[in-house]
């Protein structure tokens, strides 16, 4: 204590200086609260869940093999070439509509088919908390694809209108 009122009382700018750093710092650390973190279980935007069933026996699930979506306006894909019978995808939260490319067999140059899809809907942005701010919930949904003449997409069926959660199939597409 003696020695730090030795310093102060002769006039040691350096010391000085660092005592009011150090005492602002503390004020600083001091006055700020945590910030928040948004929970894991805290609910987000919901991917669209579509499963692909069998055409001729619409019950019974059916795999599309190497499967690859992207989106029209990008070259990056969201599945990479995996054979599956449902998949999630992200739909736009900015517009009311977004296309994907869905290629089936896309390994194979020769078989490969590829058909345009669109899904429309209308968005509702809801406030989660602070630290989470806003998740995008879809409703009126629809898809349908374009036509063309060698489509490997035979038809689509909502099953949800609402997109809301990852816990139930919201399209069905028959192939």
């Amino acid at each position: 204590m003696w020695k730090m009122l030795y310093f102060w009382k002769n006039d040691n700018l350096a010391m000085k200086k660092t005592l009011w750093i150090a005492i602002f710092v503390m004020l600083t650390l001091n006055a700020c609260t945590r910030d928040d973190i948004c929970d894991q279980n805290s609910p987000t935007t919901p991917l669209l869940i579509i499963t692909f069933q069998d055409f001729s026996n619409p019950e019974n699930r059916k795999n599309v093999t190497d499967l690859v979506v992207r989106p029209v306006l990008d070259t990056t894909a969201i599945l990479v070439a995996q054979t599956t019978d449902s998949i999630a995808i992200p739909l736009n939260v900015n517009q009311d509509i977004t296309e994907f490319l869905f290629t089936r067999e896309a390994t194979d140059s020769v078989a490969s088919n590829t058909d345009r899809v669109q899904f429309t809907y209308g968005r509702n942005n809801v406030y989660v908390n602070r630290a989470c701010a806003f998740r995008t919930t879809y409703e009126n949904l629809n898809g349908a694809r374009t036509a063309d003449t060698a489509n490997w997409i035979i038809s689509f069926q909502t099953e949800t209108e609402n997109v809301e959660d990852l816990s139930e199939t919201h399209i069905t597409i028959l192939h």
